[in-house]
């Protein structure tokens, strides 16, 4: 059985996080084609949209009567009783073609005595919310081939957003870590036991590791952020050891912990900078990073940190030979044809994700 992973906006990012699982998952550019995958794991991946399970793999240049397609494969989830409601996405968006075989479908449907409704009345491909509260059905047309598939897993927007908006100790001008990254990075990082967070802030990671199943710790220069992180885990019902500690000044780690951190990103930024000015904010901020990382952190330890960039248009800048100054403290690192990231378009500064291993 074969499944599509629908990932999310950073696709380079989501697919990284799917490869720790599923090594032998294949690219579709802006999907994953895994083999044998258990859709529950939805529920540990913060980088994907919805899974669906592909019902039929067709040959790009076949020509198909799309609709008589999608209306076999709709007869089969036909329910009992009520209102057969189901929906139809196409990637690449193709809105014509969408129209077109929704509009046929409901007549042969009718026809057949369903008594149905499709929720994509607006013409556009279903959002999450949607396709959690239907029968859907996707076509995803690549170069080689041409995917029909049934969703079976949908992201609980709902609980992440709640996670992220509604905790009581919020902080928004030191930068809020998504709970969907904080997750990515955590998979990332593949711990054993324990995860460890030396710059903790408001405790996201610490947060996502605890309901993930992983024992935690966490440590702050700011006594702020360690009792907002003391909040913010009795809210989830959870607690993990805490204290107040620079992170250039540790002289101990835990027993075979993984550390998975997102390090201070500067100062909340009014505007685009430009190149040089962005160059020289990155500068001021390296030495902290660097620090950290000459740190006692024992041999095989793995290091996942989110590290600021500049996201300036057609042309980010970057923390400067950064993972060359790292492998020479001692660290290996990953080959990646570039750096994982994570920022909204309009986001001065994003969040450059590495992933590191002390030697």
């Amino acid at each position: 059985m074969q499944h599509i992973f629908h990932l999310g906006r950073e696709t380079k990012l989501c697919l990284t996080e799917i490869l720790t699982f599923y090594p032998e998952a294949k690219d579709l550019g802006g999907f994953a084609l895994v083999k044998n995958a258990d859709p529950k794991i939805l529920k540990r991946l913060g980088g994907t949209i919805k899974i669906s399970e592909v019902k039929q793999e067709l040959p790009a240049s076949l020509p198909v009567n799309f609709t008589e397609l999608i209306f076999n494969e709709l007869k089969k989830n036909i329910p009992n009783s009520g209102k057969f409601q189901y929906g139809l996405s196409i990637h690449p968006s193709r809105t014509g073609l969408l129209k077109k075989i929704l509009k046929e479908l409901k007549p042969k449907l009718k026809q057949e005595k369903i008594s149905s409704r499709y929720l994509n009345q607006d013409g556009k491909n279903l959002s999450s919310i949607q396709s959690a509260n239907c029968t859907e059905l996707n076509l995803i047309f690549t170069n080689e081939k041409t995917y029909l598939s049934h969703t079976v897993a949908t992201q609980n927007i709902a609980a992440y957003s709640k996670r992220d908006y509604e905790r009581p100790a919020r902080d928004d001008m030191s930068g809020m870590l998504p709970p969907k990254l904080a997750q990515i990075m955590i998979n990332l990082a593949q711990p054993e036991e324990l995860v460890y967070d030396p710059f903790c802030g408001s405790g996201t990671i610490l947060q996502e590791a605890l309901l993930m199943g992983f024992q935690a710790k966490g440590s702050d220069l700011s006594e702020k952020a360690i009792s907002d992180s003391q909040k913010n885990l009795k809210w989830i019902g959870k607690e993990c050891p805490l204290e107040i500690k620079d992170a250039t000044e540790i002289d101990s780690y835990p027993k075979n912990c993984t550390i998975v951190a997102e390090s201070y990103l500067g100062p909340p930024q009014k505007g685009f900078p430009t190149p040089e000015e962005a160059k020289a904010a990155l500068a001021k901020l390296e030495p902290l990073y660097l620090d950290f990382l000459k740190t006692p952190i024992p041999s095989g330890t793995k290091v996942v940190l989110a590290l600021p960039f500049f996201n300036l248009q057609n042309n980010p800048i970057f923390l400067e030979n950064f993972i060359e100054k790292a492998k020479e403290l001692g660290y290996s690192v990953p080959a990646e044809e570039a750096p994982l990231t994570y920022a909204r378009k309009k986001q001065v500064i994003g969040r450059m994700i590495i992933s590191l291993r002390k030697k």
